[in-house]
């Protein structure tokens, strides 16, 4: 008999699981907040929005993100996980922490005859991906860990707030999340603590002007420093260069807004500076796989592993 396989979509993201694996999970440990009501905007900046600690055995079993709508960061504490990211396949071994990129295609699964028992946080907000950009985990899968027990009491720290569903706990969970990603960036190697100083304005000022009022050029001007030279800063030290930095921002933000919002797509378009709605949702279209109408109306409830 076939296996069923079983398809969700939620913010862009397509998730697709064998049969067995919600079925055969067993949760230790397990908080979820879908909802930024009283965590922003802590929620729309840097949150560790779902956390479990998760044991399996016996029966393979497999899951898969496509167009990942969160970076999330999982700590193998016991057994065998396989993982595929972009066509690169890696198994993960106890004392390990994997990295699941936003906006990736991810498969991981438990092989016949092992099992695992892992950490996992999922980071929302439109902070994630620059983060992880100057803490150089852009492109890093796994890392091996020289005190995974030091970083597993971080993880279930945050799980056990999430749990508890508390808004004043708003400030204090996304901390603990920076905390524990600047910890993961501290493991990996060739971390380097501190960007350069005129990298760091570059990226603050990239950060605050999603509305696109300054060109690469009026940056490069007021930086004292020629186009070439911001360009290679950028390339250097975050891997792309500043517009396709900035529009990825700029679709961060979008996503938020279609998904915490009910502004009319005109003004989502008008407040992030593209010149007409029709120009945004070309441009939301090429990176979501779908129009901005088409992706708010597949907002929905997911369960999680």
């Amino acid at each position: 008999m076939a296996e069923k396989i079983y398809t969700e979509i939620r913010d862009g993201c397509t998730e697709t699981y064998s049969e067995h694996w919600l079925r055969n999970n067993h949760l230790l440990r397990c908080g979820n907040l879908n909802s930024a009501s009283g965590y922003d905007p802590f929620y729309s900046a840097l949150f560790p929005r779902y956390g479990s600690e998760t044991m399996r055995r016996n029966i393979p079993a497999w899951y898969r993100f496509q167009n990942a709508a969160e970076m999330t960061v999982e700590l193998l504490l016991d057994g065998v996980m396989r993982y595929t990211q972009e066509n690169i396949t890696e198994e993960v071994r106890p004392g390990e922490l994997y990295i699941i990129h936003k906006g990736s295609d991810t498969r991981f699964e438990q092989l016949p005859g092992e099992h695992f028992h892992r950490l996992r946080l999922m980071f929302c907000g439109n902070l994630v991906i620059p983060l992880a950009m100057s803490l150089q985990l852009t492109g890093k899968r796994v890392i091996p860990l020289r005190d995974p027990d030091a970083l597993a009491e971080k993880f279930r720290k945050i799980i056990d707030l999430l749990c508890v569903h508390a808004p004043d706990a708003g400030a204090e969970i996304s901390s603990r999340g920076y905390a524990l990603l600047t910890a993961i960036a501290a493991e990996s190697e060739g971390y380097r603590k501190k960007l350069p100083p005129l990298a760091e304005k570059l990226l603050i000022e990239l950060s605050s002007d999603l509305v696109c009022r300054y060109s690469v050029a009026d940056l490069a001007r007021r930086h004292g420093c020629g186009v070439h030279t911001l360009m290679r800063i950028f390339r250097k030290h975050l891997g792309i260069p500043p517009a396709a930095y900035r529009e990825q921002l700029r679709f961060e933000q979008a996503c938020q807004l279609l998904r915490t919002t009910r502004l009319p797509i005109k003004e989502i378009s008008d407040r992030l500076g593209y010149c007409d709605q029709l120009y945004f949702s070309a441009a939301f279209r090429k990176r979501a796989g779908m129009p901005p109408t088409v992706y708010r109306r597949s907002r929905s409830e997911s369960k999680w592993e």
